[in-house]
């Protein structure tokens, strides 16, 4: 097993890494689903076998044939969990001209499996987006779940069928969010937070975006969140760095368009020691740093975060 998993990895980082970007090995892809299953099995357990009790009660008290549909319905759960994840294809712009349409963004959501085939073998031309995240959000759900009912309105004539069938895509999309902190649900997501208690964030960055620094720090203080803020005029130097990580239980670095110097890198490999979660604004484009990094988060997700796993 351990040799077919060094093989896979060995195969995604030096093919199928060329085609999508730099920061998203095989170890991290391999991370993301770890975590992933836990909570997934968690919501499963709680919402989705209690939803299919009741879709198979409903279709004996009416008389449907639904054991089809609830095989097909369970499936689009686990299948939608993956499905955020694909705005992984998309290669990130700056340049609204180049910029995919919207129906090209959507067809990759639409139709995973066979445009990220089109993508990887290079058949089909790069995606382009503007935002984080595409297909992180509530607007993305909607949208999924509206494709989701045509299409269960063209395979069933029963409204209940019709309706379960998105039903179960949506909940499964919406877990991934969840687990990806895109919004919160207190009682749901107290399930992953309590095991990380975050108090104290550290924020550091290149001194060339003191500036956002300064911003974040205000915007923290303002929440009331303690923090800890990387200052060019620190009198213990790179030993004071140190000691500010000790003292706090997260790491976030302030990288507008992916930069970190390498005293941040410094800052970054020690926190990982430590075993400290690290956040960053936004991808950093070198693969092994990018590696250390367990999630990229704006401003505000951060301060919800720390917020909600007080």
């Amino acid at each position: 097993m351990e040799k077919t998993r060094k093989r896979l990895e060995e195969y995604w980082d030096e093919i199928i890494s060329k085609k999508i970007p730099s920061y998203a090995t095989f170890k991290k892809m391999n991370e993301e689903i770890i975590e992933h299953l836990d909570f997934i099995r968690w919501v499963f357990k709680r919402i989705t076998l209690p939803m299919v009790v009741f879709y198979v009660a409903v279709g004996l008290i009416l008389g449907m044939d639904i054991f089809g549909s609830i095989f097909l319905s369970t499936l689009l759960f686990f299948y939608s969990n993956l499905l955020p994840d694909v705005d992984a294809l998309f290669q990130k712009t700056e340049d609204k001209m180049l910029d995919s349409l919207w129906y090209e963004k959507y067809s990759l959501l639409f139709f995973a499996p066979m445009m990220i085939y089109y993508i990887i073998s290079g058949r089909a031309r790069p995606l382009y987006s503007t935002e984080e995240k595409t297909f992180h959000n509530n607007k993305t759900i909607v949208i999924y779940g509206t494709f989701l009912f045509i299409i269960g309105s063209i395979f069933w004539m029963d409204t209940v069928k019709r309706v379960m069938f998105p039903l179960f895509g949506m909940l499964g999309f919406t877990t991934h969010l969840l687990i990806d902190r895109k919004f919160y649900i207190n009682r749901i997501y107290s399930h992953r937070v309590r095991e990380e208690s975050t108090k104290k964030v550290y924020v550091c960055g290149s001194f060339r975006f003191t500036n956002e620094m300064d911003e974040l720090e205000k915007k923290l203080r303002d929440e009331n969140i303690e923090c800890e803020v990387s200052k060019k005029m620190d009198d213990h130097g790179v030993q004071g760095c140190l000691e500010k990580i000790d003292r706090t239980d997260v790491v976030y670095v302030v990288n507008p368009r992916g930069y970190v110097g390498r005293s941040i890198c410094f800052d970054l490999g020690y926190a990982y020691a430590k075993g400290k979660p690290i956040y960053a604004m936004y991808p950093i484009e070198d693969p092994p740093v990018m590696n250390l990094i367990k999630g990229v988060l704006t401003f505000e997700e951060l301060i919800n975060l720390l917020k909600h796993s007080s």
